[in-house]
């Protein structure tokens, strides 16, 4: 669009000259080649902004493209269960209603493996809850967990890991054993378990986060059984 000006001054040159010529001094006069020059200015100064934005949108995409979200997002089908108060009214119920939902789910053709997760990667434009934490043999108190990084919670099912195609690193995965009735575990990613036991190996190691019961006058440990990658 820009050059259409240009190209069209420079077609019409000769019958403009004309024009002007048969004018006579009432005629008018060509452009100020100051303003010329003004102009030519500001449409290279406008054409390396918008080249150089160009360029860092391209940049960003790529570098987008090659993130490593710590999961493979190929082949993976997700959707948002939502049931009557019925059907969730008690904690049995909202578990049985997750293990049908599960079962059914792996009944499909060509399903490799199914698991749970609440909330579900990037469903709110986070991964999912803020929670402060406290690592055994720190004070329990808030300037504890004030000190310590805030870390993203989440509550999966056993096949989770497998079915994003998440790699555990050491430890284990999460086993049915692993229920209401047993002492709280919990799954770490790697940078979280340099970050609260730098040097030292994080199995079995213990944490007060999000989703503990009781208090901390009487708190209940999170052993820490597994850890995957970011």
């Amino acid at each position: 669009v820009v050059g259409i000006v240009p190209a069209w001054r420079h077609s019409a040159g000769q019958w403009t000259r004309g024009l002007q010529e048969r004018s006579g001094p009432a005629g008018s006069a060509p452009a100020s080649p100051r303003i010329r020059k003004v102009l030519v200015s500001a449409q290279i100064a406008a054409a390396i902004v918008l080249l150089t934005a160009a360029g860092l949108f391209a940049r960003s995409f790529v570098a987008l493209l090659r993130l490593d979200l710590g999961f493979d997002p190929n082949h993976v089908l997700t959707f948002h269960l939502a049931a009557p108060d019925t059907l969730t009214a008690t904690r049995e119920k909202h578990w049985a209603l997750i293990d049908a939902a599960l079962e059914r789910t792996r009944g499909v053709p060509n399903i490799v493996a199914a698991g749970a997760i609440f909330q579900r990667p990037f469903e709110h434009g986070a991964i999912g809850f803020d929670t402060t934490v406290i690592v055994e043999g720190q004070p329990l108190d808030a300037e504890s967990s004030s000190r310590n990084p805030i870390l993203n919670w989440e509550a999966v099912t056993l096949d989770y890991f497998r079915t994003m195609d998440i790699r555990l690193l050491s430890g284990r995965n999460f086993e049915p054993s692993d229920n209401e009735k047993s002492p709280p575990v919990v799954i770490v990613s790697e940078a979280l378990a340099g970050r609260l036991w730098p040097a030292q190996a994080a199995i079995g190691r213990r944490m007060l986060a999000y989703g503990a019961p009781g208090d901390l006058k009487q708190p209940v440990w999170q052993t820490v059984v597994g850890v995957v990658e970011n």
